[in-house]
């Protein structure tokens, strides 16, 4: 419930040069819903006002940080809910006001204090605002020593855990723990290492709450699940809807369907989850660019960090660079901490891809950002292509239609939808990007070489690209892809093959293919390891993913999407390696990817 009353903190004023005093920003203010102390894991919204401001950017440093870390970036916005569970003690928020005019600024910095949730020494179970997503407080440990927390439904044998934290001498240490079923009473133990020895924790009982959303209606088709399946049991549901009153954006369940976990927003599609318990997010709320932004979140609802189209535009711009209209379909974390993802770029030419005159063309940028969001690489596909390689189906894209971005120059009401890129993955060996476009068929291996690469393009996968293919297959390359990634060996990469050119092609007999591909960079030659027909036809969407028992995940995420009116539904299916189905999840609603999951905390693991 938001407070009616706040707490005027601090004021602040910029100090400018003589002859400026017009572009000074003065009476900066910030005030907060709740007053300093609060317990740990509190949400606290602060807002700023300031005359001469016009965007704000909300800092945070922890009392053991040497540094501020970004919270919220430069938006129009004039607040930013912080919370967090990493430690008790005095926080600083540093607030930065903007005259995007003249540059000036003026900034304060904030202090707020959170208090431990421990009582008398003994470990606490705390509600949180997700009813499925409990606070547990572990007492203060041993320096050197570490805890994690298992916790265990009543009536059932299997233990799940947390990652481990590491103690920090007189502090508690918390955890969000998540996956578990709604209204169930569950058990909790923390487990408490040092050295060679673990000290298990008094049991506490907590019951989860209700589920407080709509969910899809989800059914699974068989009795028992794949040898080793277990291994990885929470399947990550990244969700389209349709419905703009439905607010669950992610939900993720058991194998057997149960829901343990699910998202809260608006316009937003989770695209990835990042190793400890955050996820990756983007979407708008209007049509501003500073409302479409990078959001990593935790497993409450929380924002760690966000940035926006504008902002990172603005960084763009000043390298002389094509600036972006949003943030679209992948956001991977890299293993230094940096983020790369994706964004629409729109450049206004003329007499390109077969047309005579102004012809509006939407293409993709990557984009590299550092732990607190600021760019440090980028690549342009306007800088590596040939712009006259038309899409393969000739897409275009207006500014209402379901999959385009917000255009600034159409023409005739059109852009050309050049490439659609739609998933990155990075080769920790080499340091390089993979990217997969779409709507050129084709997969792109990128010289980033940990961000000291060129960009130049070091191979190119796909029918008449730089690979020969070995195959009986009559159409054996994939087209209009998506969720290419490597295996743990990069020989093998997996492909979702939504096959739309096949298809277009060969007709409705076409289904989407799930596709492990056989690499050889030297000769350059591909053969299929896997190219299993998954029984339907998903036009867009999808996922693949190798598992850690040897089978494949692969996601159908538009089946009935298209239709007219639309019904939409996704199958997650587990294959074996001969290609057959082995187990089959099916949920009433498109599904943009998923992923299976060891736990809530882990990334997509690759299976060897």
């Amino acid at each position: 419930m938001r407070i009616k009353f706040k707490w005027l903190l601090l004021i602040a004023v910029a100090l400018v040069p003589a002859g400026q005093a017009d572009a000074a920003i003065t009476n900066l203010q910030v005030t907060t819903s709740l007053p300093s102390p609060q317990p740990i894991g509190t949400a606290i919204d602060f807002e700023a006002t300031a005359t001469g401001a016009a965007d704000y950017q909300f800092n945070v440093q922890g009392p053991l940080d040497r540094s501020f870390h970004l919270l919220r970036d430069f938006t129009g916005y004039s607040n930013a809910v912080w919370s967090t569970i990493d430690h008790e003690g005095t926080y600083n928020i540093q607030v930065i006001a903007r005259n995007t005019s003249t540059g000036d600024t003026a900034q304060i910095v904030v202090p707020f204090t959170l208090t431990s949730r421990v009582a008398a020494g003994l470990p606490t179970i705390s509600l949180t605002p997700h009813p499925l997503v409990v606070l547990y407080s572990a007492p203060p440990c041993p320096s050197g020593s570490s805890v994690r927390v298992g916790w265990i439904a009543a009536g059932t044998s299997t233990w799940s855990y947390t990652p481990t934290k590491p103690c920090v001498g007189g502090l508690s240490v918390n955890f969000y723990v998540a996956g578990m079923i709604a209204q169930t009473v569950y058990y909790f133990q923390q487990d408490l290492y040092t050295g060679p020895n673990d000290a298990k924790g008094p049991v506490l009982a907590f019951p989860t709450g209700p589920i407080a959303i709509p969910t899809p209606r989800i059914t699974v088709t068989g009795t028992s699940l794949p040898t080793g399946s277990s291994g990885q049991p929470i399947l990550l549901h990244s969700y389209i809807s349709l419905n703009p009153l439905v607010s669950a954006y992610a939900i993720a369940t058991d194998l057997s369907g149960n829901v343990v976990w699910y998202g809260l927003g608006g316009a937003f599609v989770l695209v990835r989850p990042v190793a400890g318990g955050t996820f990756m997010v983007i979407g708008n709320t209007a049509a501003s660019l500073q409302t479409h932004v990078l959001q990593e979140i935790d497993l409450v609802g929380n924002v760690v960090r966000e940035t926006n189209a504008a902002r990172i535009s603005e960084e763009l711009v000043a390298r002389g660079q094509r600036p972006i209209t949003e943030f679209h379909h992948d956001a991977l974390r890299l293993p230094n901490g940096y983020t790369v993802t994706l964004g629409t770029t729109e450049v206004l030419t003329s007499n390109v891809q077969g047309v005579t005159g102004p012809v509006d063309i939407v293409g993709d940028t990557i984009v590299v950002l550092d732990r607190n969001f600021n760019l440090v690489w980028s690549w342009c596909t306007f800088d590596h292509l040939n712009i006259n390689d038309t899409a393969t189906l000739n897409e275009t894209c207006t500014g209402s239609q379901g999959g385009c971005p917000q255009l600034l120059t159409p023409v005739n009401g059109m852009a050309n939808d050049w490439t659609h890129s739609n998933a990155l993955d990075f080769l920790p060996s080499d340091g390089s990007l993979l990217l997969s476009v779409r709507h050129q068929d084709k997969v792109l291996k990128i010289n980033y070489a940990n961000g000291s690469g060129d960009g130049s393009i070091l191979f190119t996968l796909g029918k008449n690209g730089d690979f020969t293919m070995s195959s009986t297959d009559p159409y054996p390359w994939f087209s209009h892809q998506h969720s290419v990634n490597y295996e743990s060996d990069p020989r093998f990469i997996d492909v979702f093959d939504n096959s739309n050119v096949r298809r277009a092609q060969q007709g409705i007999s076409a289904n989407s293919r799930g596709q492990v591909l056989r690499i050889n960079t030297a000769n350059k030659t591909a053969s299929l390891v896997l190219n299993a027909d998954l029984g339907a036809f998903s036009p867009a969407l999808g996922s693949a993913q190798k598992l850690i028992n040897g089978d494949y995940h692969f996601a159908l995420g538009s089946l009935g999407l298209f239709a007219v009116p639309p019904n939409p539904m996704t199958e997650d299916v587990e294959v074996g390696s001969t290609g057959s189905i082995l187990y089959d999840m099916q949920s009433a609603a498109a599904e943009y990817r998923s992923f299976r999951m060891v736990s809530l905390y882990s990334v997509q693991q690759r299976g060897n």
